[in-house]
């Protein structure tokens, strides 16, 4: 809808010329310091003064607290009456003097003619001043600045078809600008963008002088140094929009340094503005020009490297340029009539094609970062997978949830069965896939103790405690709690298994003598707890452990001039705590009677094993051979 109206208003403002304007030529000026010369002296002897001829539609250079006076020869028009005008600004808010006024020299005096209030200066000529010479009092307030003249000859109702069709075209333009500020506004109080807050400020100034030199806001000197204001900020804002917009500070840099140079220069015109200096004004008028330009030629180079919000942008400053071109055109020819709202026309365009331009930022910008919490999201699965090869899976969801690493596991003093496994001779393994051999049953072994695995109750078969080469040591009942009542149990039915599947795994090896191997269990107590310094790896220490390896180790010690043979030794508690049936084939030794002592624990009395062949077990029972045993 905004796009059609601004179509329409273009539309009519091209195709609607009237053949009967007039451009009035003729015109010569003088200038003096303000309240020296009155229109009468001027009338008394017009020929006392240096005159200076000027084409209409060329801008005179003006300065501060100084009037100027041009004369004119009124047109004769086929008409009762016409509207004279012109396009310098009139201030009227509390009946202060205009800055224009218009007479007429007749009889050594200077009668002022009729004003209607009007923004670009009208003034009713009748037959009585057809063919008179007309003089123009041109008065500049406290700043300098540039008087551009565009004098015309209408007729009523042209004039007032004219003054319509202003008020309609400058209430929508104004409307639409309006509706885009508040619109970024609030965009920018929700999302917090930076190029919105350049876009707000940057539209509101361009619409502050725009509102200004087509009379929406009195002429007067606070007027005029808000408009220099407002000039400062259309130029400085447009820039750090582009900027934003653009990425110039990353991709551009050439662009940027020039960019923050021409602000400064902005800057300095402004400020030269505020200390009356005379040519400070005339300054603005080339700055801010060269800030768009500046921005142009960013948004061309950008659109060239194939950057979307550029596209918009270089769009936007075309159609600028394109509507000013007809603006200069109806201002200096005459051929385009209502050529007063054309500036305004062209930056509410500008304005629609920048709001493209940030909306396609805004999607980039959400593209990139969708793109980087997607990576995010993948580096951080990577990363938990990773963790997962070091931590229990109930550990990794309790670091997601913000716990710390410390409080994942049990820590402190607990009792376990503690599992020691070893594979015998190990090193006399020499098959080429011996290393498979080893990794195979390490990882069935581990997959049986996780059976049962509850994170949230910290339940499983067994926690594995750390691998020792060719062998490892496992813990029931601490810190995992043990998936039935009795971990004693639950430890020597995991042994037997840990034994069946080596002796899986070594039949696809085809060796010429068994491997073996030989299984401690003891119960004591364990403690779980993380170092203080350096890495912190959950760790177990505690008499269980120990105890356990020593019952493994008492194999050498019982069978050593023996022939290797799988063997569960286990502690006189261990043995009384487990049931009867799992008592049975379990073989007593007292430590006492064989004088022997087991290392760490000399209190023992007693041990029990258990060959894990059955045919093994036979034999040891017919034979007995521990009697031989020194």
């Amino acid at each position: 809808m905004i796009i059609l109206l601004l179509t329409h208003l273009l539309l009519v403002s091209v195709g609607k010329a009237h053949a009967e304007t007039r451009a009035i030529g003729g015109i010569k000026y003088f200038s003096a310091p303000s309240g020296k010369f009155t229109p009468e002296d001027v009338a008394k002897d017009p020929s006392q003064f240096r005159w200076t001829d000027i084409e209409n539609g060329v801008g005179i250079s003006v300065e501060a607290d100084t009037e100027y006076f041009l004369m004119l020869r009124a047109p004769s028009l086929n008409s009762e009456k016409y509207i004279l005008t012109h396009r310098i600004m009139n201030a009227d808010k509390n009946d202060r003097p205009y800055f224009t006024r218009l007479f007429v020299l007749e009889d050594m005096g200077a009668r002022p003619l009729p004003f209607l209030k009007h923004h670009y200066g009208a003034y009713i000529i009748t037959q009585k001043e057809f063919g008179k010479s007309l003089l123009l009092k041109v008065q500049r307030g406290s700043f300098a600045g540039l008087v551009k003249l565009q004098l015309q000859a209408f007729f009523m109702e042209e004039f007032e078809e004219q003054k319509s069709q202003d008020l309609v075209a400058m209430s929508s333009i104004s409307g639409i600008m309006l509706t885009l500020i508040v619109y970024n506004l609030v965009l920018f109080l929700i999302i917090r963008k930076i190029y919105l807050l350049y876009y707000i400020l940057y539209a509101s100034s361009a619409l502050y002088y725009l509102l200004l030199v087509n009379g929406a806001i009195p002429y007067s000197d606070p007027a005029v140094f808000i408009l220099y204001a407002s000039m400062w900020g259309s130029g400085t804002f447009v820039i750090f929009l582009s900027f934003e917009l653009l990425s110039a500070r990353s991709k551009y840099q050439i662009f940027y340094k020039i960019g923050l140079f021409q602000i400064g220069l902005q800057t300095l015109a402004f400020l030269g503005v505020l200390l009356g200096y005379p040519l400070a004004a005339a300054a603005n008028y080339i700055t801010t020009p060269a800030c768009f330009f500046l921005c142009f030629v960013l948004a061309w180079t950008a659109a060239y490297r194939r950057y979307i919000p550029a596209y918009a942008m270089l769009v936007g400053w075309l159609l600028l340029f394109a509507i000013l071109a007809l603006s200069s055109v109806g201002m200096f020819s005459g051929k385009l009539v209502f050529t007063g709202w054309f500036m305004p026309l062209g930056f509410a365009v500008e304005a629609i094609a920048f709001s493209f331009a940030m909306a396609q930022k805004a999607r980039l910008s959400e593209a990139s970062l969708l793109e980087e919490r997607t990576q995010a999201i993948k580096d951080s699965e990577h990363a938990f997978a990773q963790l997962s090869k070091v931590f229990y899976p109930h550990q990794i969801a309790l670091i997601k949830h913000g716990e710390q690493l410390e409080n994942t596991m049990p820590t402190g003093p607990g009792r376990a069965c503690v599992i020691s496994f070893d594979i015998v001779g190990s090193s006399k393994i020499l098959h080429i896939n011996a290393p498979d051999f080893f990794r195979n049953v390490f990882r069935r072994c581990n997959d049986i103790m996780m059976e049962g695995y509850d994170g949230r109750s910290l339940k499983a078969r067994a926690y594995r405690i750390k691998e020792m080469g060719d062998g490892f040591l496992c813990a029931v009942g601490y810190p995992f709690q043990s998936l039935s009542k009795n971990p004693a149990n639950d430890s020597l039915d995991l042994a037997m298994k840990f034994a069946q599947i080596l002796k899986e795994e070594a039949e696809n090896l085809h060796p010429e003598s068994p491997i073996c191997c030989g299984v401690g269990i003891a119960i004591e107590s364990l403690n779980g707890f993380y170092p203080e310094t350096g890495a912190k790896e959950y760790d177990l220490f505690g008499p269980a452990i120990i105890l356990a390896t020593r019952y493994e180790g008492m194999r050498k010690i019982l069978f050593g001039g023996e022939k290797p043979r799988s063997v569960i030794i286990i502690q006189e508690r261990v043995y009384h705590s487990i049931d009867r049936d799992h008592r049975t084939d379990f073989i007593e030794v007292n430590l006492k009677e064989k004088g022997l002592v087991i290392r760490d624990d000399p209190a023992a009395v007693r041990l029990y094993y258990r060959f894990l062949d059955q045919t093994q077990v036979d034999t040891v029972k017919d034979t007995n051979s521990l009697n031989a045993i020194a």
